[in-house]
């Protein structure tokens, strides 16, 4: 039954009882493990590097282990790794030397407008690809909150995982993020693509939750995971985060974070309508921005 299930699915089953938290963190720790040996030799060798160095997996297979068994058809191609800047060329000189890795390439970010990593460190072997992506600061998970869609916006550390947006990824559905958009409205040819590459994989996208017409007013919006308004951050209580690790459970850090600081954002953008609740001081649009904060200083019922 287990290994049919969908995430959210085994969430609710860990929190009914002890031994079925134990269950549920057995199996997602050798499937994670199971899903590493498509890139690499030593699954377990490759988590103990990340846990070092506060590495996040992200992109398409963090996607697609996460939406297992969703309905929606995710394959994972590259296994991308984002690392702090400083902890970059160690990370890829393991691959190299440990899993025969190749260097192919250093390249400029490819990924849209995202100015929160600036490089891109390829490795090849055999058909497979790795891309080393170092953040621009000391935290792996800070380029995240820039992605280009809140689907993306997902991470699995050695030991947890974190979705930003559970609510709209398990529904297929996706909102763009205005650190992407032209003007913060517009989409880029390069934008338009992805959309069309996860429009054929079973997402639709809007700008603002309000905008699907399902009868949601920009009132209701308010003060949702999608809001453009709501102050979010890695592992508040929007997010879905668990744990992938039977030996590492607590992981040393709470919420699911890969250190002790995470990243707190807001959307941005161009409010709902005049009828929104969250207008505040920021008026008619307001700019996408971002933050590295340690975690002791987060409000609790943020």
């Amino acid at each position: 039954m287990v290994p049919f299930m969908t995430m959210p699915a085994l969430q609710a089953l860990a929190n009914v009882s002890p031994a079925c938290k134990n269950l549920v963190v057995t199996h997602l720790d050798l499937a994670y493990d199971e899903a590493l040996r498509q890139y690499v030799q030593d699954p377990h060798g490759l988590r103990g590097v990340m846990r070092m160095l506060r590495a996040v997996i992200s992109g398409s297979f963090g996607l697609a282990f996460l939406l297992r068994n969703a309905g929606l058809a995710i394959t994972p191609g590259d296994l991308d790794l984002y690392v702090p800047m400083e902890f970059a060329t160690r990370l890829a000189a393991y691959l190299v030397s440990v899993e025969g890795y190749t260097h192919s390439a250093t390249s400029p970010v490819p990924y849209g407008r995202n100015t929160a990593h600036q490089l891109v460190i390829v490795l090849e072997k055999e058909g497979r690809r790795i891309d080393v992506v170092p953040s621009v600061n000391d935290s792996a998970i800070y380029p995240i909150s820039h992605f280009w869609s809140t689907h993306v916006m997902n991470y699995i550390t050695a030991d947890t995982f974190c979705l930003a947006y559970p609510e709209l990824t398990f529904s297929g559905r996706a909102l763009l993020s205005p650190f992407q958009l032209i003007r913060g409205r517009h989409t880029s040819a390069y934008i338009v693509a992805l959309i069309r590459k996860y429009e054929d994989r079973g997402f639709a996208f809007r700008v603002r939750s309000y905008a699907w017409g399902n009868g949601t007013s920009p009132l209701a919006c308010a003060n949702t995971e999608g809001c453009s308004r709501v102050r979010r951050f890695f592992g508040d209580r929007y997010c879905m985060v668990g744990s992938l690790s039977r030996t590492y459970e607590d992981c040393g850090f709470e919420r699911g974070l890969p250190g002790p600081t995470t990243v707190c954002w807001w959307r941005g953008g161009d409010i709902c309508g005049t009828e929104c609740d969250n207008r505040g001081m920021l008026g008619e649009r307001a700019v996408p921005a971002a933050a590295i904060i340690d975690t002791k200083f987060l409000p609790e019922t943020l």
